[in-house]
C-alpha cells in the first residue's frame, strides 16, 4: 500500500442528529406560525382589484401561461426573466382564477416552506432543535421574507431553491464526511495516493436540481452556481486533506471536480433549457422569429447558427441588454433607489404599496404603506455576528 499523509489530528465524523419527537413538534409550530403570518391578509392589498407593485409584470405573464402556456403579455414586449417563477404562480390562478389569492397563494406556499428548509438546514449545521427553532423563528419574523411571500413576485421561489440547495449541499458534505471516515476505521482508503472514490452522491445531485430552478426562475441563480460549486470543491479538499490524503488537491480535482461539474453546472443548465421547453414548442413565444422577422441583424454572428438556436440567444442578449441598462446611472432615476451596498443593512427599504385614501378615527386622512424592509434587530446584529464568525475561522481555527 502506498503511503499516505498523516491526518492532522484524529479525524472524527460529523454529528450525528436523531429525529425525535420535540423536532416534530418545533416544526409544526414554526410551520403554522409562517402559514398564519403569511397567509393573513393575503389578498387585501391591491390597486383596485388588480396586482401592485410588479406583480403588474409577472401576474399578468403567469395568466398568459394559464392559457397558451408562455408569456404573451404584448402590453410590456420583452419578458425579462426565466419563465419558471411564472409557471408555478400559474398554478395559484388555475385554482383560484385571475383573482388576488390565485396570484399570490403559490408565493405564500414557498414562504412557509422556505421558513421550514431554514429549520431543516439549521438542524443538520447544528444538530440542535433548539438552534433550529429560534432559525425557525426568526426566519417567521423577518420583514424581507414576510413581504416577499405575500406577493406575486419571483423572489421568494428563488430564496427557497437556494435554501433547499444549501440544505442538500450541507447533508452531501456530512454523507461523504461519514463515509471517508468509514474508510478510515476499516483501513479501507485505498492504494491511491490521489485518495478512493466516493461514489455517487445523491444528495449533491439534488443540489444541482434546485439550482437549475433557481436559475430558471432567475438569473441571479447563476451567483448560487458559482459560490456552492467552489464551496463544494474546497469542502471536499478539507475532507481529503483531513483525513492523510497524500496528493489531495490532484486527487479533488481529478475524482471530485468533474461530478461536481456535472451535478452543480451541467445539471442547472440543462433544466435552465428545460424550463423554456413552451417557448421553443410555440411559434407565438417572445422573439421566436427574431431572424425571420429581421429582428437580428444582417451582419450579426448569430446568423451563422440554426434559426432557433440564434432566436435563443437573440432573446438572451436583449434580456442581458435590459438588465445592463436598468440602473440610475443609466439614467434611470427613481426616487426609492436602493444600492447594493445598503442591502446587508436594510438602508433603504423599497416601497411596494401605498394606500391615501383612508380616513382615520378623528377623520384625518391616513395613509397605508408596505415596505420590503429587513427586520432591524436581525439584519443590523448580522453585521456582528458575521464578524465573530470571520474571527473564529481565521484566527481560532474553529471551523464549526
Amino acid at each position: 500500500m502506498l503511503p499516505r499523509s498523516a491526518p492532522l489530528a484524529p479525524p472524527v465524523p460529523p454529528p450525528v442528529y436523531f429525529w425525535h419527537r420535540t423536532d416534530l413538534i418545533s416544526t409544526w409550530v414554526i410551520a403554522a406560525l409562517a402559514f398564519i403570518t403569511r397567509f393573513i391578509g393575503l389578498t387585501a392589498p391591491t390597486s383596485s382589484g388588480t396586482p401592485i407593485f410588479d406583480e403588474k409584470h409577472y401576474v399578468p405573464q403567469a395568466w398568459d401561461m394559464t392559457k397558451a402556456g408562455i408569456e404573451l403579455n404584448p402590453g410590456y414586449g420583452l419578458v425579462v426573466h426565466p419563465p419558471l417563477a411564472k409557471e408555478i404562480i400559474s398554478w395559484g390562478e388555475m385554482l383560484f382564477g385571475y383573482s388576488p389569492l390565485g396570484w399570490r397563494v403559490m408565493a405564500a406556499l414557498f414562504g412557509v416552506g422556505t421558513v421550514v428548509m431554514i429549520m431543516s438546514l439549521t438542524r443538520r449545521l447544528t444538530a440542535s432543535w433548539q438552534v433550529a427553532t429560534f432559525a425557525g423563528i426568526i426566519a417567521v419574523f423577518d420583514g424581507v421574507l414576510l413581504v416577499a411571500s405575500k406577493f406575486g413576485m419571483l423572489d421568494i421561489f428563488l430564496t427557497f431553491f437556494v435554501v433547499v440547495a444549501a440544505w442538500a449541499l450541507v447533508r452531501d458534505h456530512q454523507q461523504v464526511h461519514n463515509r471517508l471516515h468509514a474508510a478510515w476505521l476499516d483501513g479501507g482508503l485505498g492504494d491511491s495516493v490521489f485518495g478512493p472514490r466516493i461514489g455517487f452522491r445523491w444528495w449533491r445531485f439534488v443540489a444541482g436540481v434546485a439550482l437549475g430552478l433557481a436559475l430558471s426562475v432567475k438569473w441571479s441563480g447563476l451567483y448560487y452556481i458559482a459560490f456552492f460549486g467552489l464551496t463544494c470543491a474546497f469542502a471536499d479538499l478539507w475532507l481529503r486533506r483531513r483525513y492523510g490524503i497524500k496528493r489531495y488537491i490532484t486527487g479533488t480535482l481529478l475524482r471530485d471536480v468533474p461530478a461536481a461539474l456535472a451535478s452543480l453546472v451541467a445539471l442547472p443548465v440543462a433544466l435552465y433549457l428545460w424550463s423554456w421547453r413552451n417557448w421553443f414548442g410555440t411559434e407565438t413565444a417572445v422573439y421566436r422569429h427574431a431572424v425571420a422577422d429581421g429582428t437580428v441583424p444582417a451582419d450579426s454572428p448569430l446568423r451563422m447558427l440554426p434559426d432557433t438556436i440564434a432566436n435563443f440567444f437573440y432573446y438572451h442578449s436583449s434580456v442581458l441588454e435590459f438588465h445592463a441598462s436598468l440602473t440610475t446611472s443609466g439614467g434611470h432615476s427613481h426616487p426609492w433607489d436602493s444600492k447594493p451596498v445598503e442591502w446587508l443593512v436594510a438602508g433603504r427599504p423599497i416601497l411596494y404599496y401605498s394606500n391615501t385614501n383612508l380616513e382615520c378615527f378623528n377623520g384625518a386622512e391616513c395613509r397605508q404603506m408596505i415596505y420590503l424592509f429587513g427586520t432591524p434587530i436581525i439584519w443590523w446584529l448580522l453585521i456582528p455576528v458575521l464578524l465573530w464568525s470571520l474571527w473564529c475561522v481565521l484566527l481560532r481555527k474553529d471551523r464549526r
